[in-house]
């Protein structure tokens, strides 16, 4: 690597400016490869009961999901049984 300074630059041989320029341009290129996919539509719905107990369901639709399992968009099994409280699931038919 040859760095120097002539007349108060500074100067960098052909090799490095490309290096240089990888080193800043493939953190913007690569940041989505490693990205959970952001479904196209997203929107909560809140429940609450009568005595104030609250729970929420997220709900979304994406070209790229399927009918059953898409853990790519941060879908779980709940395999709990359901809370003594209040619990609200949803099913899609």
């Amino acid at each position: 690597m040859l760095i120097f300074i002539y007349a108060g630059q500074l100067c960098v041989e052909p090799a490095m400016k490309h290096c240089i320029l990888f080193l800043i341009v493939w953190p913007c290129v690569a940041s989505p490869i490693f990205a959970q996919k952001v479904a196209m539509f997203e929107t909560t719905f809140y429940f609450e009961d009568a005595v104030r107990n609250m729970d929420s369901i997220r709900v979304g639709h994406d070209t790229a999901a399927n009918y059953s399992y898409n853990p790519e968009f941060g879908e779980s099994f709940l395999n709990t049984p359901f809370d003594s409280v209040f619990e609200v699931r949803g099913i899609s038919s």
